[in-house]
């Protein structure tokens, strides 16, 4: 046993990426694009790093201004 030295035996590092883009396609239709990426590098060595991403388009339809 080595005594006097500290180890990470708990923390992470998160690194996240968010975009999106909204375009108003005519008067009562919005087109939007989006992107979220988020990773997860963990301080201890026995433990992997995870990632998660999420993109997708989304159409919306405004049924109030008709």
């Amino acid at each position: 046993m080595i005594e006097n030295t500290t180890q990470a035996t708990a923390g992470q590092r998160v690194f996240s990426i968010r975009s999106s883009a909204d375009y108003l396609v005519g008067k009562n239709l919005t087109v939007s694009l989006f992107y979220d990426q988020q990773l997860t590098d963990p301080t201890i060595a026995t433990s992997y790093v995870t990632g998660n991403t999420a993109a997708g388009l989304r159409l919306r339809f405004n049924l109030g201004g008709l």
